[in-house]
């Protein structure tokens, strides 16, 4: 999602927060993968 986007027509704190969340979220599951794959090479 663009973060412009996301912002049109909501209350920016919120959409914001919205989006580190997500974020947030994404940069956890990819640091999990990266660890698994780190342990099977």
């Amino acid at each position: 999602m663009d973060g412009r986007k996301g912002l049109e027509g909501k209350d920016p704190d919120k959409a914001l927060i919205r989006e580190n969340e997500n974020l947030k979220a994404i940069i956890g599951e990819m640091t999990i993968a990266n660890e698994i794959l780190k342990k099977i090479t």
